[in-house]
């Protein structure tokens, strides 16, 4: 029970972490995360797009120009400026390698939801990648294309929702 406890407090923080209030608002601080499958995800790029599809100037997913690229321990920081003009929420997407069970490598794309303008941590999982399907209740790549769409009902408290019932999953799958 007590390894029961730790995994869903660890899914917690780890898919909580993106969560916060005020969207709309100018961004304070950088938005500083993680991107990782078990593993960093060293030199993925990252991209991002806010709820009306608009992405960071000098963006370009179509010809492989991320807004950032994570470092060797999957880390990154999109400063105020990249943000400039943007609005919340935010729908994140980074790339990289996945090491499978049979000691291939494989492509993987995870996203990654923001609430608001207010500065914080995302993490890019799976965990998170689950997260994001539920609150968006569409395919993960569908919603990065189509933020519009998307994204327009993601609040702080859909997020905890969404949140909450993946624990709920990851609980009942633990049993």
């Amino acid at each position: 029970m007590k390894k029961l406890s730790l995994t869903l407090a660890v899914v917690a923080s780890v898919v909580l972490s993106a969560c916060g209030g005020g969207a709309g608002v100018s961004p304070a601080a950088a938005i500083t995360g993680t991107a990782a499958t078990g593993a960093p995800m060293a030199n993925a790029p990252v991209f991002i797009k806010d709820v009306r599809g608009q992405e960071p100037t000098g963006q370009n997913e179509t010809n492989g120009v991320a807004v950032v690229t994570t470092d060797a321990n999957g880390d990154f920081t999109i400063s105020p400026a990249l943000l400039s003009g943007l609005v919340a929420p935010y729908i994140v997407r980074t790339t990289g390698k996945v090491v499978l069970d049979s000691g291939d490598d494989a492509a993987v794309t995870l996203h990654s939801l923001i609430a608001s303008n207010s500065s914080g941590s995302v993490n890019i999982t799976p965990l998170a990648e689950a997260a994001t399907l539920l609150a968006t209740g569409q395919d993960t790549n569908r919603a990065f294309a189509s933020p519009s769409s998307a994204l327009t009902q993601i609040t702080a408290d859909t997020m905890a929702s969404s949140n909450q019932s993946l624990m709920a999953a990851v609980g009942a799958a633990a049993n």
